[in-house]
Formats: structure tokens, sequence, C-alpha cells
């Protein structure tokens, strides 16, 4: 809904998705990790968003690997994030590729990074 500009109260929004997160729900998580990143990239807010990453950590994405990889891809590749780093950006993006993100192959694609890794499917 945030990102169709249909809801603007972002303190809310986070408020909403943090609550739901705490209960467990993948897909859930998955959001709040994606519009924390953009929150704390917005804020340029680093210490947050290690918290917000240990956290992500603590959780099981069995059957969502490969959009919790392209979600960490977004943290380290985004050139405004107070994270930025090339290398893990690629490490993601390749893992997020290999557990089946499409999204992932499209990117690495474009960055001409896909032709030289070994098919694994």
């Amino acid at each position: 809904m945030h990102d169709n500009g249909r809801y603007d109260n972002k303190t809310k929004l986070r408020s909403i998705l943090a609550q739901n997160y705490d209960k467990g729900d993948t897909e859930i998580a998955l959001l709040y990790g994606r519009f924390m990143r953009d929150l704390l990239i917005e804020k340029q807010d680093k210490p947050e968003m290690l918290r917000v990453l240990d956290k992500l950590s603590r959780i099981s994405f069995k059957g969502y690997e490969g959009e919790y990889y392209y979600i960490l891809s977004g943290y380290y590749g985004l050139q405004k994030s107070p994270l930025f780093d090339e290398d893990k950006r690629d490490y993601y993006l390749i893992l997020s590729y290999k557990n089946g993100s499409q999204a992932a192959e499209k990117l690495l694609k474009g960055m001409g990074i896909l032709p030289e890794l070994p098919s694994t499917k």
C-alpha cells in the first residue's frame, strides 16, 4: 500500500508491520525488511539498519530464500544506503538468483554478471 502511494503514514505502517512481524509471518517479515530498508536509507540510519538486519537474520525464510537474499542485496546495493558494499550486493544477488529470484536474475543479466555464473538450475 505504501509503495502504491495509498498509505503515507510511515510511522503507523512501521508499527503495523512490526507488530505482525513479531507474530512470525514470513511474508510480513519480508515486507517489514523491505519497508525498513527504504525508510532507513531515507533517514541514513546505519545503526538501526544493522539492528533490522540482525532481527531478520533470526527468522527462518524457508521457501522464501530468494526474496530474503534479494532484500539483503538492496541493503548493501543501493548507493544511497549507509551499508553500501558492492561485494556484499553481488554476493546476495547471486544467492537470491540461485534460490529462484527472477528479479535477481534480471538484475544480474543487466549487470553482465550472470553469464559468468555456473548453471545451478
